[in-house]
């Protein structure tokens, strides 16, 4: 599953559409906040969109970077400091677990972060943060009676919580969380 069709399939699960409504912006956040590492354990971090290693340069812990050029691994820093002059020699690991490497450059501590993420999301906790999010949106409204009918905000907020609960329930079990 591709990422519009992870939109597609969330907007249904939310009816995003209906009122309380979810722009396409909220949806797209809550598809990110939804990425988890795929089968093979390789991080949503691991795209073409990480940058090149460079020499001399500064890295903070959980920065990510490919050999230069790509070599179809990421590297994870979990020692900051700054990289060496000349590029480490990157290790071939095709076939070995993410993790099971480390590389000292310069200051820098890089562990094996696997290879190319195959798009993974958990829809069911972005669903759940979806329906909380619709709750919070009708937080705001107000009661009112009007040609004798009575409307309560507290039944929308009551279903959008209670469709959060449903959601959460499928990610931890049949008990209530």
């Amino acid at each position: 599953m591709d990422a519009d069709a992870a939109r597609a399939l969330l907007t249904s699960m939310l009816d995003a559409d209906c009122d309380p409504a979810l722009s396409e912006s909220d949806v797209s956040t809550l598809v990110d906040l939804a990425r988890i590492p795929d089968r093979f354990g390789n991080l949503p971090t691991n795209t073409s969109a990480a940058d090149a290693w460079t020499a001399t340069t500064g890295y903070l812990a959980g920065a990510v970077v490919t050999a230069a050029p790509a070599a179809g691994r990421w590297w994870v820093c979990v020692t900051p400091g700054t990289s060496g002059d000349t590029q480490p020699s990157w290790p071939d690991l095709a076939g070995r677990p993410r993790g099971s490497a480390t590389i000292t450059d310069g200051d820098v501590v890089w562990l094996d972060g696997g290879s190319e993420w195959a798009p993974t999301w958990d829809l069911d906790y972005a669903a759940e943060l979806g329906w909380e999010m619709k709750a919070g949106k009708a937080a705001g409204r107000f009661d009112f009676t009007t040609d004798g009918q009575t409307f309560r905000r507290g039944q929308v907020i009551t279903h959008c919580n209670e469709m959060a609960a449903r959601y959460r329930r499928k990610r931890f079990g049949s008990a209530p969380i």
